[in-house]
């Protein structure tokens, strides 16, 4: 394996608990059109990213928290199925995370309203549904996050 050069910045990456995971998620997303997940549903994640060798973790990137669900896909593919940090903070994020599969390839999802710095490209994931009641001049359907799959 050839390793690429880490960033330069130090990062914590580590597992944390369903519960931390998802204070920090509705932290990171709030003013945004969003799913929200119980605390059950992340210990769900939780299962299937140890299951697949990897887990649930929290970042820590020049003091400003994240979090990440993360799996081991097929050969040595890392699949990031949710990274959620600041938004300048993304791209520097992956390429620590991709180190946690030795640098190979990885798929990302991240919410469509990051800027396109972020690398990669857009594809549509999802179906976000009104509940009666809601009202869909205040909701921002275009960026709207869905987030987890359990895919």
């Amino acid at each position: 394996y050839v390793l690429p050069v880490p960033p330069a910045s130090p990062c914590l990456i580590y597992p944390i608990g369903p519960e931390e995971y998802n204070l920090r998620r509705e932290r990171l997303l709030a003013g945004r059109t969003h799913v929200s997940y119980s605390d059950p549903d992340l210990v769900i994640q939780k299962n299937v990213s140890r299951l697949s060798g990897q887990d649930i973790y929290g970042i820590e990137l020049y003091g400003f928290p994240g979090c990440a669900a993360v799996e081991n896909g097929p050969g040595s593919r890392l699949s990031i199925k949710e990274l959620l940090m600041a938004e300048e903070l993304v791209p520097e994020t992956i390429e620590h995370l991709r180190r946690l599969a030795l640098g190979q390839p990885c798929t990302v999802r991240i919410p469509a309203y990051y800027d396109e710095r972020c690398g990669g490209s857009i594809r549509p994931f999802g179906l976000i549904k009104l509940f009666p009641g809601a009202d869909p001049e205040t909701a921002d359907l275009d960026t709207a996050y869905l987030g987890l799959a359990f895919d």
